[in-house]
């Protein structure tokens, strides 16, 4: 059986409706990814964690990969990845592919001409996709 709905508040009287297989997703035993930023994530790295997680679902066919959180701390920041399939992977191996990539992203926002031609390309894609977005909320 698979939940449809829960009531969250203390008197059980505003119901929470969840599609198929949405509570489980959400709530459900998972296993993570926590990758930690020392000093924080700028916005561009932020934006870039999508090609992140695309390029380790590439390395490792079959694998299952969502975006859990962003959560900011005092000068740091905390991205989970949630495994929804290990695709016959390790752990092990996402675990250690999450590093290198994550240090691979540091190094080439830190590499001023990479970091602007990555901006310059964020610009052109938010200049011409989230209008059409906007247009069609």
């Amino acid at each position: 059986m698979r939940c449809q709905a829960a009531y969250w508040d203390r008197d059980g009287r505003e119901r929470t409706l969840y599609r198929p297989g949405e509570f489980e997703r959400l709530y459900a035993e998972t296993t993570n990814i926590v990758l930690h930023y020392a000093g924080g994530l700028s916005p561009i790295a932020l934006a870039t964690l999508p090609a992140l997680i695309q390029r380790m679902e590439a390395a490792h066919p079959g694998c299952v990969l969502r975006l859990r959180s962003v959560q900011a701390d005092a000068g740091s920041a905390t991205v989970t990845l949630v495994i929804d399939d290990l695709g016959g992977h390790t752990l092990e191996a996402l675990q250690e592919q999450a590093k290198q990539l994550q240090a691979a992203q540091r190094s080439a926002l830190e590499h001023a001409e990479m970091r602007h031609g990555i901006e310059h390309q964020w610009s052109q894609l938010t200049d011409a996709v989230f209008p059409v977005l906007l247009e069609h909320a």
